[in-house]
């Protein structure tokens, strides 16, 4: 049964960035299909724990339907039918453990890819924001621009990686793909767009660059595990490794190490980042008159509490943030039922975490005793009810 409990980590950017690809590193294997030059993916792809490989589909309705690999690989692929559906895989994987992984459609080339795409981010409880292709100038396209607001205007936290993926911006270490980064990062403050900071030994990195690339290779030279390896090699994977390979060789005279590989990708910073999990706190509400009063358990003395509420059916949210490990919210509209929410955040407000179970408060309406004197001259008409 899938478990709602652990934070949902999705995966965004506009089609060809490497999303697919970032899957595959991150969970080790061959379990998202990649492509070179067209979008792939045109569901949402969620990839959950399991004790063996299994594959399902999950309706508008949510009824999820354990299904052959070949079924999801049509539904994954397949933009014109299964309307409103998602996959999901499981496998063993360590990280799946602590999280899931959601591959979102990559957006800018169907506006119904875009949609499912944002449509989803209310289900995310952490993004990585995946640019690359067309950025490399230090700017960012206009699906980019507004994707991005959309998650800051839902408040999810992200961080932001840049896949070196073209001949002019390889190797993350180079002064060329730094130079980039300066200018992403320029644009991304003058939009007022703030991601959070991925640590790289002693450096914070505002966007992070990445070569999946370098990382996939390491993976296939350690050798992959074939009862987890969901799809088969494309050739659009074999152009990737035949450009890794020929860089190396090129310029080092030889493939680095696995560990060099992986070292140089810096993907594993990100899976570092990952693990850094903060459990979800659990709330108590206790209501009082037109106040609730809101409380939950402490997981850590350093962190900072996120707490959110709003009217039920409304889309936007109020939200506190405090300390301690408890608030009274006042004053509450009479007649209405609350949603309310709490979240646990690093005290650098750069974690990777997820709210508690929404608790749900209705305030009753305040019920008002009236008195009926009648007159003489009316009759007793409404004016002659006295409170």
């Amino acid at each position: 049964m899938y478990n709602m409990c652990k934070p949902q980590i999705g995966l965004i950017g506009c089609f060809q960035n490497g999303k697919s690809t970032l899957v595959n590193c991150l969970l080790g294997n061959r379990v998202a299909i990649t492509g070179e030059g067209v979008a792939k993916t045109k569901k949402i792809s969620r990839y959950v724990h399991g004790n063996e490989a299994g594959f399902y589909s999950i309706s508008p309705n949510g009824q999820r339907k354990r299904i052959s690999k070949d079924a999801i690989y049509d539904i994954m692929l397949n933009d014109a039918a299964h309307d409103g559906m998602m996959c999901e895989m499981t496998l063993p994987s360590p990280l799946l453990e602590k999280v899931d992984i959601v591959d979102t459609p990559g957006f800018d080339a169907a506006q119904a890819d875009t949609s499912v795409t944002t449509g989803y981010i209310p289900q995310l409880d952490f993004i990585f924001f995946v640019i690359g292709r067309g950025s490399g100038g230090g700017g960012l396209n206009t699906a980019e621009k507004e994707v991005l607001a959309e998650i800051v205007r839902q408040n999810k936290p992200f961080s932001v990686l840049f896949n070196c993926r073209d001949l002019n911006h390889w190797n993350p270490q180079e002064e060329n793909v730094r130079f980039c980064i300066e200018q992403l990062t320029a644009t991304f403050r003058n939009n007022d767009i703030r991601p959070c900071r991925i640590t790289t030994e002693t450096v914070e990195n505002f966007i992070l660059p990445v070569n999946l690339a370098w990382y996939w290779q390491s993976l296939v030279k350690k050798g992959l595990n074939p009862s987890y390896c969901f799809f088969e090699e494309t050739e659009a994977e074999r152009t990737l490794l035949k450009r890794v390979k020929n860089y190396f060789y090129d310029d080092y005279e030889g493939l680095p190490s696995v560990e060099e590989l992986v070292q140089l990708s810096n993907i594993g910073w990100v899976k570092q980042y990952l693990v850094t999990i903060i459990p979800a706190p659990v709330l108590q509400c206790e209501l009082t008159g037109t106040s609730v009063y809101v409380s939950w358990n402490v997981t850590d003395s350093t962190h900072i509490y996120e707490l959110s509420y709003r009217i039920q059916g409304k889309e936007f949210w109020t939200t506190l943030e405090t300390t301690d490990k408890e608030k009274t919210i006042s004053p509450l509209t009479e007649g209405q039922t609350y949603e309310i929410r709490v979240r646990a955040m690093a005290n650098d407000r750069r974690s990777v975490s997820k709210f508690s179970e929404v608790k749900y408060v209705t305030v009753p309406k305040k019920k008002i005793a009236v008195t009926y004197n009648p007159t003489k001259n009316n009759g007793g008409m409404l004016g002659d009810l006295t409170p």
